[in-house]
C-alpha cells in the first residue's frame, strides 16, 4: 500500500517544506475570497498532519482525514493537545457528521483521485461537510508542463537527526489518460549504513481547468479562481495565473 513505509518516513522526506508560508496562502484565501467567518476547517488527504496542526495553534478546530493509518498515527502525535482531530477516512466516503467553513486538499493529494468516479464521490462527500457558500481549497497536478517531459528523474537527499533518506522517483507521462506513474525508491542510511530501502508506485491524475471546472459544478460547487503552484520557487502557492508551463495548479471553489 502506497505511504506505508513511504509515510513513516514522510516528514523527514518532506523536512524543507515551509507548511507555515502555505498556511499563511490558506488564510490569504480565506480573506480574499471566503464570504462567511470560518472556525471549523476540514483537512482531506490530510498526511502527517502539518497543515491541520498549524491551523489548530492558531485558532482553528480542525479536523484531517486520510487514508494512510501510518500518517494518521503521527498525526495524532504531533496534534496532541489541540483543537484537532485525525481519522482513517477514504476521502471518497467521508462521515463525520458535522459541518465545515472551509475544506482543503494541499500538495497534489487531489490527484490521487484518478477515475471520474473517484473525483465525483470525493468532490460530493466534501460538499455534504460543508456549509452553503464555504470554501474548498485544493491543489492538483496539471497537464501541459508534464506531457512534454514524458519521462523524467528527480533525487531528493533528507537529513535528520542521525538518519539521511536518499529518494530517487522517477515519472512517465501517460498522454492517453492524462496520468502520470511514479516510482519512488527510498534509501534510508543511518551512519554509514542502509538500515532500510523500499520502492512504491504512484498513479496521479492531470486536469486541465475545464474538466476540473465540469466536476465542480456536477458536484455542487462553483469555480472561483485558479492559480499556478510551483514546487520550486519559495513561496509555492501563487495568485498568478497558470500557464503552459504550471505543473500543479491549485483551485478555489465554493458551495452553492
Amino acid at each position: 500500500m502506497i505511504y506505508d513505509k513511504y509515510g513513516r518516513y514522510y516528514d523527514l522526506i518532506y523536512s524543507g517544506k515551509d507548511y507555515l508560508v502555505e498556511c499563511n496562502y490558506i488564510e490569504e484565501c480565506i480573506r480574499r475570497f471566503s464570504p462567511i467567518p470560518v472556525r471549523k476547517v476540514l483537512d482531506v488527504g490530510c498526511g502527517t498532519g502539518s497543515h491541520a496542526v498549524i491551523l489548530a495553534k492558531r485558532g482553528y478546530q480542525v479536523v484531517g482525514v486520510d487514508l494512510s493509518e501510518v500518517m494518521v498515527k503521527q498525526a495524532r502525535v504531533k496534534g496532541a493537545g489541540l483543537p484537532v482531530r485525525f481519522y482513517v477516512q477514504d476521502m471518497r466516503k467521508l462521515n463525520l457528521n458535522q459541518l465545515f467553513d472551509l475544506a482543503i486538499c494541499m500538495f497534489g493529494s487531489f490527484s490521487y483521485l484518478v477515475e471520474d468516479e473517484d473525483v465525483k464521490s470525493a468532490l460530493c462527500a466534501v460538499r455534504k461537510h460543508l456549509r452553503r457558500n464555504a470554501l474548498f481549497i485544493f491543489d492538483f497536478w496539471f497537464p501541459f508542463a508534464w506531457s512534454v517531459k514524458e519521462r523524467w528523474k528527480s533525487v531528493l537527499e533528507s537529513s535528520g537527526g542521525d538518519l539521511k533518506v536518499i529518494r530517487v522517483m522517477e515519472g512517465v507521462f501517460n498522454a492517453l489518460d492524462n496520468t502520470v506513474n511514479l516510482l519512488v525508491r527510498c534509501y534510508v542510511i543511518k551512519g554509514n549504513l542502509l538500515i532500510d530501502k523500499f520502492a512504491e508506485e504512484h498513479r496521479l491524475r492531470t486536469f486541465t481547468i475545464p474538466e476540473i471546472s465540469h466536476l465542480l459544478t456536477e458536484s455542487g460547487f462553483k469555480p472561483v479562481s485558479f492559480f499556478k503552484v510551483n514546487w520550486s520557487e519559495k513561496p509555492p502557492y501563487t495568485f498568478e495565473k497558470p500557464d503552459v508551463r504550471t505543473t500543479n495548479v491549485v483551485c478555489i471553489a465554493k458551495v452553492y
